[in-house]
């Protein structure tokens, strides 16, 4: 679900499970909430005609075109005000007002903005860096049902950031992140085989199956509308 960051390689083998976050950014947000939540018409005009603009690489007026949507209290806007901040498109880049940004979108209970709040908190950006901090916000991110959050998260309890470490239940995060479509949790599950015997990865999917049963039933109570 990112202009795309570059991994900044970490110091295990030449292992993926040790690159850091990658923040979703707007243009992978804006196809979410386009294919899996709205559609386009909904998103409201000043939102929709950000979205033109910033992909016609106006940034000042798409930036000038979400603040509108900001000040109707429009919810997506917020993140991508978050987003535009942080990857510094049509603005300076500012990791605090990102966070800003992010801060008022998560307490709508927007998973990509509790997501990246994680982000900015694992890497100290904007923010004095805190694991439990950023560890505390991918899980409600991928409690969710976030994809990046999750495989996020399932590095935090493999390396032991902000939670004691446990590989079993870093596998049955990064698995279903992967089940999600997550492409980089696909490689970190495949380096994590060697840290568990089967008895752990056969726990590990019933943990993550176990999740997703339950994940479905709250989908599946939440009536249309209802956030």
């Amino acid at each position: 679900m990112q202009s795309t960051k570059l991994l900044n390689q970490s110091s295990v083998n030449t292992s993926t499970l040790n690159q850091p976050v990658i923040p979703m950014n707007f243009r992978q947000y804006i196809v979410a909430i386009t294919f899996t939540v709205l559609s386009l018409q909904a998103l409201g005009g000043s939102l929709e005609d950000g979205q033109d603009l910033y992909n016609k690489e106006k940034y000042a007026d798409a930036l000038a075109a979400f603040k509108h949507a900001a000040d109707e209290g429009n919810v997506q806007a917020f993140f991508i005000l978050g987003a535009m901040h942080e990857n510094g498109d049509g603005v300076e880049k500012n990791y605090a007002q990102a966070m800003t940004w992010y801060m008022k979108a998560a307490e709508h209970g927007d998973a990509a903005a509790q997501s990246n709040i994680g982000t900015l908190y694992e890497n100290g950006q904007g923010v004095t860096k805190d694991f439990e901090k950023a560890t505390a916000w991918y899980l409600k991110a991928a409690e969710s049902g976030n994809q990046q959050a999750q495989s996020n998260l399932g590095v935090a309890y493999f390396k032991g950031q902000g939670v004691a470490i446990d590989k079993v239940e870093a596998y049955k995060w990064i698995f279903l992140a992967e089940s999600g479509g997550n492409l980089d949790a696909k490689i970190k599950r495949e380096y994590l085989e060697g840290f568990l015997n089967d008895a752990q990865k056969s726990e590990a999917k019933q943990r993550a199956n176990e999740w997703l049963q339950a994940w479905m039933k709250r989908m599946n109570a939440i009536k249309p509308g209802q956030n």
